[in-house]
């Protein structure tokens, strides 16, 4: 095939749009000028094409079917540092006592910084020229902070926040460029979580235990050969679906340094 994507001297990859061109320079029959004018760059109407050619030139011909060969897996050990924005307000509930005043709420946790090691687990997806890969990143996040109980009618009540989740980020990653060099790519996954114990723990109040819903994060990485740098982003999921009284706002940004076992490649090998 024609060399359709490739690396100017000043290292940006272009795309050459004037393979058509060359193709009506090449071609030695008739018939084939409506069908080069309206192929698209694509491995079929390149074989069509070279079928067409050899037939009208009466030669002898083989087809090669290319295989992909070179690694297909790769596994990455991540140091991550997590900023953690949360914010719960809701309604104070008292145990064995459903007469008692109701104790409104408000914690602000600020931003919770923390830093921890995690694995990634990446599998090539055999479709549109390799560009997608399956994505498994399990970590485990740990928060234990307090905060005073800032509500404008607060009855005391200050609170903390004890939260450990085993979480499993699981989705895809697209790379726009080729294979070659510093490698850039974005990843969309759905991140499911495991809290365990974690809760809200509220003085002179009943405590709310954490059950998060399924979570969704976004995220952009550059990676130079094994080595690669990477930015996430998760917006709010709920974290007390059990306890309709209370509610939160928490953010979560994850910059990830990582250190992969293997190289994927892209090799192609013809094999008849």
């Amino acid at each position: 095939m024609i060399l359709h994507k490739y690396k100017t001297a000043n290292k940006r990859v272009v795309n050459k749009e004037n393979y058509k061109a060359q193709l009506l320079v090449d071609n030695v029959c008739d018939d084939q000028w409506n069908f080069i004018s309206q192929m698209t760059y694509s491995l079929s109407d390149f074989k069509t094409f070279a079928i067409m050619q050899n037939t009208c030139r009466n030669s002898d011909y083989m087809m090669y079917e290319g295989v992909k060969i070179g690694n297909k897996f790769r596994v990455s050990l991540k140091l991550h540092t997590t900023q953690t924005k949360l914010q719960v307000t809701g309604i104070a509930g008292v145990p064995n006592n459903t007469t008692a005043a109701v104790n409104p709420v408000y914690y602000d946790f600020d931003t919770i910084s923390r830093i921890g090691i995690g694995v990634e687990l990446e599998l090539k997806i055999p479709v549109s020229d390799n560009n997608w890969s399956f994505v498994v990143a399990p970590y485990l996040l740990s928060i234990k902070k307090s905060a005073v109980n800032t509500h404008s009618r607060s009855n005391g009540n200050n609170g903390s926040i004890r939260y450990r989740s085993l979480n499993f980020p699981i989705g895809v990653r697209y790379y726009p460029f080729t294979e070659n060099a510093p490698e850039l790519y974005l990843d969309g996954l759905a991140n499911i979580g495991f809290t365990g114990n974690s809760e809200l723990q509220i003085e002179r109040a009943e405590n709310v235990p954490v059950h998060e819903t399924l979570g969704f994060k976004v995220g952009i990485g550059y990676r130079i050969k094994w080595l690669q740098l990477q930015i996430d982003f998760e917006p709010n999921r709920n974290m007390f679906i059990n306890e309709p009284r209370v509610h939160n706002n928490k953010y979560v940004w994850s910059i990830q340094l990582g250190i992969s076992s293997k190289v994927l490649q892209k090799n192609t090998l013809p094999v008849e």
